[in-house]
């Protein structure tokens, strides 16, 4: 099993964030490729690449698929560069200092084509940034090298294993800004999908859940110093709040800026009460003990924000039951992974 970067992996880190990067940063990220429309007054359009049939708001972060039921898990950017014969040339670089944790250069093993996932420590949180698509991977880049800011390590393209290809047209970079949600990921998905491949072991996109790229860097943008990735993520907004019966989660462990201290006294802490954003981010965690919760319910969903389930219903966590609200077989599924 493919287990979560420590030890020298992590030394590597921590030397490689330590060196400057290359040209102005506002915020911990930078755009990976050439195509800075983002930032451009009504650039929307020359920036992310759109569906077929649709416009660019399809290649935004969120609710922004089938007619906003299904998520997208990050920012398609367009490529601005091509050969003659139409192919894409725009550099990736990496968004951030970081270290290479996995490379996937075999594009009919994954929806994501060839695609490269760097771990990154921002203000005491490990943060995962995938770049998906690509045309080509660097040939040195291998798991456990530290990479530079603005380093290239890949080329856009439109790889994938879909039965539909990507057309030249939106030849595009698939990029996430992401948290990591199990160290235990491959043995849950053989133990719950027995019949499905996974070629990919803890970097399976199922495994990880993020925040929208492209409002991390606009605010990096207007805010400057001042921008806090911590405080942007403390300030998702609630979709739920559900209490969890598990002692020994990987995400309180891997996100500890993220877990709020234990009650002070001698009860024992039996789980946690997890806040979840819209997109199935626990971005709070709160200790609860064995005289808070009584008795040996292994979920409890004790809020609902109601407004957040009708304005960005895409991910389908919860469910209405006559005139009260449950957890979805979806829902279930997210907190059974992060108990595992």
């Amino acid at each position: 099993m493919r287990a979560a970067p420590t030890g020298l992996t992590l030394l590597l880190l921590s030397l490689a964030v330590g060196q400057p990067s290359a040209g102005p940063v506002t915020g911990p990220f930078r755009l990976p490729t050439p195509n800075q429309a983002l930032f451009e007054p009504g650039g929307e359009s020359r920036f992310f690449a759109p569906t077929p049939g649709r416009d660019w708001q399809a290649g935004t972060f969120g609710c922004t698929r089938t007619e906003g039921r299904q998520l997208h898990e990050g920012i398609d950017i367009l490529a601005t560069q091509r050969d003659r014969q139409g192919e894409p040339t725009d550099p990736v670089t990496a968004a951030a200092d970081g270290v290479v944790v996995y490379v996937n250069r075999t594009p009919a093993l994954s929806n994501y084509g060839r695609y490269i996932v760097l771990l990154h420590r921002i203000e005491g949180l490990n943060v995962y940034t995938l770049y998906a698509h690509l045309r080509s991977i660097a040939d040195a880049l291998r798991p456990g090298q530290p990479v530079r800011a603005g380093q290239q390590i890949g080329v856009v393209g439109r790889s994938t294993n879909t039965r539909t290809p990507i057309a030249r047209d939106r030849a595009h970079l698939h990029f996430e800004i992401a948290f990591m949600l199990s160290d235990r990921f491959e043995p849950w998905f053989k133990r719950t999908e027995p019949g499905e491949r996974n070629d990919h072991g803890n970097y399976n996109g199922q495994n990880f859940v993020g925040i929208d790229p492209a409002e991390v860097l606009r605010l990096q943008q207007t805010l400057g110093p001042r921008f806090s990735l911590l405080r942007h993520v403390q300030g998702q907004v609630p979709l739920c709040t559900v209490r969890l019966r598990a002692v020994n989660l990987f995400w309180v462990r891997h996100y500890p800026a993220l877990v709020e201290p234990a009650p002070a006294g001698t009860d024992p802490v039996v789980g946690y009460e997890l806040t979840f954003a819209y997109q199935g981010l626990p971005f709070r965690a709160r200790p609860i003990t064995a005289r808070e919760w009584p008795g040996q319910a292994r979920l409890q969903l004790v809020h609902v924000n109601e407004a957040e389930t009708q304005n960005r219903p895409c991910q389908r966590m919860l469910v209405r039951r006559g005139n009260r609200w449950a957890l979805s077989s979806r829902g279930e599924r997210l907190l059974d992974l992060l108990a595992y």
